[in-house]
């Protein structure tokens, strides 16, 4: 590589890691794939992580089938290929031998007959299937494949790079319609359940409509008479302010997501909880989004409330307490993955504790060495808070322990992992109210995190968004 190509590279590089709209990113991205050779991986069909021959023979065969019309026949080799093929041609991997974080384009093409077929099968009339028959059909279908869920893990301030998540994914129509989030990730999920696609344009729109103080100082008083060192009142103003005043029935009626919100029990042998319009249907979220976000020690545990049939305010469970849903879990995926059949996790992970430990879009031997100390890291301090918890029995350290173990056993990754590029001025701000610009710095780092990966969501969740458009369109 001459002089005059290196200096191109580090340009694009530059404007790459700066770029302030996906456009920018985008041809930036193009241009370093165009110079260093990546569209001819991307137009050869040779793969060592996928069967291309297969994948080829498999296209030719659905388009042939739906030009014949044969519907038995287009059904049946359809769901042979997506078993066959569906897991493979989407892994990761296959997604991060370019900068612009395309794949190869026998997998578009790929994709592409797959969704002709079903299109054909939604429209074509099928003699002796009736619309409910057909759409039966494509339900098990859907059944089969799961559903796609957005995970939103705790991380205080820099929790805000979710916003940024979302709307990268929104403005591309890859929001998942299942969102889940813990601790200030609560928040963000819960004023995404809340509002309609239109109202989420809007508050995108106009970023100083967002509520941006969240925490504040107690004085000795107020510590003492909360046992917390911020105060409850102006997280509660915060969360209201953000989320409003719906139940989580009444957010899922009103707007058709899917919102859970993680919460931890204060009581010993008592599990976790995910909050959501199945599991709790008359819980005011505001409440259970206060208690997802109660640290420990800087919050005072939340008591959750419900409306009553008759629109009274009233306890639920009035004995418990809940507090931080990060604290046991950051990011429940079996619970969500059973309620709501999800075998598919989008992680948005601002998490401090986990960040320095994980890598974004880059491979290679010095990503891989980072990942593996991290992991091992944090399995060796949690074998050693196991062993600890087993010979401590002092009701007053247990519950700290059982917590630091928790928090170490976790499991902090998904399918596809969204990890923001924290500059080094944000780490004295995790616990700081930002201003409208620092705001809008989240908002552009969580879109400049996600832009990598847009590719790869749309890819992986295409035949589902594909069966749900054909169930509607039959209902």
């Amino acid at each position: 590589m001459g002089r005059a190509e290196r200096k191109q590279r580090g340009r694009l590089h530059e404007q790459l890691q700066h770029a302030c709209t996906y456009a920018q990113w985008r041809a930036a991205a193009e241009a370093l794939d165009s110079l260093e050779g990546n569209r001819d991986w991307r137009a050869a069909d040779e793969s060592p992580r996928f069967e291309s021959a297969l994948l080829r023979r498999h296209i030719s065969e659905l388009r042939a089938l739906i030009s014949a019309g044969e519907v038995n026949a287009l059904e049946s080799t359809l769901t042979e290929s997506l078993y066959r093929n569906l897991t493979e041609v989407t892994a990761p991997a296959l997604y991060r031998e370019t900068h612009c974080g395309e794949t190869k384009n026998v997998i578009g093409e790929w994709l592409d007959a797959c969704v002709d077929a079903i299109r054909f099968l939604r429209t074509v009339p099928i003699p002796g299937l009736s619309a409910a028959d057909r759409r039966a059909r494509f339900q098990r279908a859907l059944d089969n494949l799961g559903q796609t869920a957005l995970m939103l893990s705790g991380g205080g301030a820099w929790g805000l790079y979710h916003l940024g998540v979302v709307q990268a994914l929104r403005s591309h129509d890859l929001l998942p319609g299942i969102v889940c989030g813990s601790s200030m990730g609560a928040i963000i999920a819960a004023g995404v359940g809340v509002r309609s696609d239109e109202e989420l344009d809007a508050m995108y729109a106009d970023p100083s409509s967002i509520h941006r103080v969240a925490v504040r100082m107690l004085g000795p008083k107020g510590m003492v008479r909360h046992r917390s060192a911020l105060s409850p009142d102006q997280l509660d103003e915060h969360v209201r302010a953000n989320v409003g005043d719906f139940t989580f029935a009444e957010a899922y009626e009103r707007t058709g997501r899917v919102l859970n919100v993680s919460v931890s029990p204060t009581r010993a042998r008592q599990k976790p909880r995910v909050l959501s319009h199945r599991t709790s249907p008359d819980v005011l979220i505001a409440d259970a989004t206060a208690a997802s976000c109660a640290i420990p020690g800087l919050f005072p545990p939340v008591a959750l409330r419900q409306r009553s049939a008759d629109g009274r305010v009233i306890p639920y469970v009035g004995s418990e307490l809940w507090v931080d849903g990060s604290m046991r879990g950051d990011l429940p995926l079996r619970r969500v993955g059973r309620l709501y059949n999800v075998n598919h996790f989008v992680v948005s992970q601002s998490n401090p504790f986990v960040l320095p430990f994980v890598t974004r879009h880059q491979s290679g031997t010095g990503t891989r060495a980072l990942r593996f100390a991290g992991s091992l890291l944090r399995a060796q301090t949690a074998a050693v808070l196991d062993e600890t918890r087993r010979r401590v029995r002092s009701s007053r350290v247990r519950p700290w322990l059982d917590t630091a173990h928790s928090l170490t056993a976790q499991h902090y990754g998904g399918d596809i992992d969204i990890h923001p590029r924290v500059p080094p001025s944000q780490f004295l701000r995790v616990m700081s109210n930002p201003s409208e610009q620092q705001l809008r710095a989240y908002i552009l780092g969580g879109e400049q995190a996600t832009w990598p990966w847009l590719a790869l969501v749309r890819d992986q969740t295409r035949i589902v968004r594909e069966l749900e458009c054909a169930i509607a369109s039959l209902s």
